[in-house]
């Protein structure tokens, strides 16, 4: 039987050694850390694990408590001084495999997830979260609910039943927002770029961001596209508003935005509740190759922090510090490439630190992971124009990459790669 208790009551019940999983996401129960914070004795020797989202759950478990862990699968510069103590460690695993893990190998004493108030017939709904949560809870050995009020009924969401729950704890207190970025010409301009390579009737995925931000300003003018994505923000509830995203060319789930999760503003979980016409689907649907081959003209835009003249792609270190993780970039990025007319694009800025550095680069440097192959890669775009490489040979894909480069690099991105061509060592640029 459900029984109501307090979100200090759900600490007590932790023990060293216990693995204890916490929703990530816009609605993640915090509540259940700011009882953690009060009671560090409770988080003594206990290993916590969330898929957190980067710049919006920035908790770190592992600081409330002597001997607590946590695993998480984006590092953050929140998780950072965790990460160099040894006290927080990252799985890489890619978002697909991430969802296979947490629902069907790993086994947790306590499984923490936020769900709305209980209905009339007793449901409860994810709100914002269809990626994970809903199936985590069957590997849990106790599964508690934070009920929120703040969470939307949404009408595409899975629900639980209240009776589903060991225990439950009110934790009234707003979703957390992540607010629009700044953009600046040169977002502006690579965004224009991406715009050229979408057509009306696409079925887009994005995530957030400065350049998915400047991607969605930019196809104001784009008809009938679609979207299926792990991840919804505020962009795209301003297309459907301006009646650019209607669904209404998707072969699959035809007139249905598609998303893992809702991560925006109140505006956007606002609209979720009226009934903006989302589907909150699982990872196992959202990322799965099966159903996005599927999709016609399925358009994949992931930001990266650089590329090299290979055509390899880094999404998790900028400047010798891991800020992310694998998450859905390669599903995505392959899916675009099998689907009846896909496209992948790569898009970064060509710059860092004031144009002092180029973000294209002749090979990635010893240690940095390529999270996208070379073989992989497809499109690339930046400020400058849009650099093409399938079915490129290995020279002419260099010679596409340095000409969207910016122009003060391109002589030594020619030199580097005549360096790399002849088997030498690379000097910095």
């Amino acid at each position: 039987m459900t029984g109501r208790v307090s979100a200090a009551a759900i600490a007590a019940l932790l023990r060293p050694g216990m693995r204890v999983y916490v929703q990530g996401g816009a609605s993640e129960p915090c509540e259940f850390s700011v009882a953690l914070a009060q009671a560090p004795d409770s988080c003594r020797g206990v290993t916590f694990f969330q898929f957190n989202v980067p710049g919006l759950n920035r908790t770190d478990f592992s600081s409330l408590g002597p001997e607590a862990r946590q695993v998480a699968f984006f590092a953050t510069r929140d998780l950072e001084r965790a990460i160099v103590a040894g006290r927080a460690t990252i799985m890489p695993n890619h978002i697909h495999d991430a969802f296979i893990f947490l629902t069907r190998r790993a086994r947790f004493d306590l499984a923490i997830v936020a769900v709305s108030p209980p209905d009339g017939r007793g449901q409860c709904s994810f709100g914002v979260s269809g990626d994970m949560v809903p199936f985590v809870l069957d590997r849990a050995g106790l599964a508690i609910a934070a009920i929120n009020p703040a969470i939307p009924r949404t009408p595409g969401a899975p629900s639980v039943a209240l009776s589903r729950f060991d225990h439950v704890f009110e934790a009234e207190a707003k979703l957390l927002e992540i607010a629009p970025p700044a953009l600046n010409a040169a977002n502006l301009a690579l965004g224009l770029h991406v715009a050229e390579l979408i057509e009306d009737g696409d079925t887009l995925e994005m995530g957030v961001g400065a350049t998915p931000s400047a991607v969605m300003a930019a196809l104001s003018g784009k008809r009938d596209l679609g979207i299926h994505t792990g991840l919804m923000s505020d962009s795209i509830l301003d297309l459907y508003q301006a009646g650019v995203v209607t669904g209404a060319a998707k072969n699959v789930d035809r007139g249905r935005i598609v998303s893992g999760v809702a991560v925006g503003s109140k505006r956007l979980y606002d609209a979720l509740g009226a009934g903006l016409p989302v589907d909150l689907r699982p990872v196992s649907y959202t990322h799965d190759p099966a159903i996005i081959d599927r999709l016609d003209r399925f358009v994949a835009v992931n930001s990266v922090i650089e590329i090299d003249l290979f055509g390899q792609a880094n999404a998790e270190i900028a400047g010798g510090r891991f800020i992310s993780g694998t998450g859905g970039l390669l599903d995505f990025v392959r899916a675009a490439r099998r689907a009846p007319h896909g496209r992948s694009i790569l898009a970064l800025v060509a710059t860092a630190a004031g144009g002092k550095i180029s973000r294209i680069v002749p090979a990635l440097a010893q240690g940095t992971p390529a999270c996208v192959p070379r073989a992989e890669a497809d499109y690339v775009a930046t400020e400058h124009g849009v650099a093409v490489l399938r079915d490129k040979t290995a020279d002419e894909r260099a010679e596409a990459l340095i000409a969207v480069a910016a122009p003060a690099f391109r002589d030594a991105l020619m030199a580097g790669w005549k360096a790399v061509r002849a088997g030498k060592v690379l000097p910095a640029l």
